[in-house]
């Protein structure tokens, strides 16, 4: 290993980790392919997909600043996305009403109608994989997914709180997780 700096220990955590971060990767990738290939028959990317839920879901429109922080791509790229997504008319543009500079982007009629039609290739997929999970197993797997969430948050100085607001809206807000009580007891 000519490339690595002589006093660099694999027996330090990173080997310890490595399967399991092996695996989640695999994870994730294959996750990725599964979902692309669900949304393939509709002509459109996961990025387009997931932004046209976001639209769906969250019931008013929404800048491509806010679309960007919901995806994992910067907002310069949001733009060109939207672009495609003007074009094939799943999407309305407009000056937004509180900012000149700012455009609001808006689902049409014809991009439900894509997301419905989508609906059964994403229902197969989500059963196909999660149904063979206990629901203890996937609320396990929630638990664990969000410890690594939070502490790669931490690590990157990230804000915990933004992460689950977007994926609640994500999620399409369908589901209402219980909040967790703050009030002080009496």
């Amino acid at each position: 290993m000519k490339y690595m700096k002589k006093n660099y220990d694999l027996n330090l955590p990173f080997k310890e980790y490595l399967w399991t971060v092996i695996l989640f990767a695999q994870a994730g990738n294959l996750w990725t392919k599964a979902i692309e290939k669900s949304v393939k028959p509709g002509n459109i990317t996961l990025s387009q997909f997931v932004t046209l839920q976001a639209l769906l879901f969250n019931k008013k429109p929404m800048s491509p600043t806010h679309i960007s922080r919901l995806l994992p791509i910067e907002v310069h790229s949001v733009t060109p996305m939207i672009d495609k997504l003007y074009k094939s008319e799943l999407v309305t543009r407009r000056r937004s009403k509180t900012s000149r500079r700012s455009v609001d982007v808006n689902i049409t009629e014809k991009g439900k109608e894509l997301l419905y039609e989508l609906g059964p290739n994403i229902n197969e997929l989500f059963q196909s994989v999660f149904g063979k999970l206990s629901k203890n197993d996937r609320a396990e797997l929630e638990r664990i997914i969000r410890q690594i969430s939070d502490a790669t948050a931490d690590y990157l100085g990230a804000d915990k709180q933004h992460l689950d607001e977007n994926a609640r809206i994500l999620a399409g807000m369908m589901v209402d997780k219980p909040k967790k009580n703050t009030e002080p007891k009496s």
